[in-house]
């Protein structure tokens, strides 16, 4: 008899919902009070060159040096889900959306928690 896989085992655990009087939480949001979208970043490196660009101004002459930055541009409110917390950047995905199934990091300003 075969024994049951990793894989199987996570996705019934996942199935069985939460703990029994346990709430499910709802996901966080994603929030730029400069904007209208938020720029979701492939990885910590791209976030950082990214940035250096912006201050650089690189962005208004030559946009395009940053599109193999950006892993997608989420709508300001958007659900996601913080999968990495750092201090000064996170690493999420995204659950909602037409950018539904992103992964990347924001700055954690660009993050609203809900309670």
């Amino acid at each position: 008899m075969r024994r049951p896989t990793a894989a199987l085992v996570l996705l019934l655990a996942l199935a069985a919902g939460p703990a029994a009087g346990q709430g499910s939480r709802q996901p966080d949001r994603l929030q730029n009070p400069a904007g209208d979208s938020v720029l979701v970043w492939r990885d910590s490196r791209a976030l950082s060159e990214g940035f250096r660009l912006i201050n650089a101004g690189v962005h208004r002459s030559q946009p395009t040096l940053l599109v193999p930055l950006i892993a997608c541009v989420a709508d300001n409110g958007t659900d996601m889900v913080v999968t990495d917390s750092g201090f000064a950047s996170s690493t999420i995905l995204v659950v909602a959306g037409r950018q539904s199934g992103c992964r990347g990091v924001v700055p954690n300003e660009m993050i609203a928690r809900r309670r």
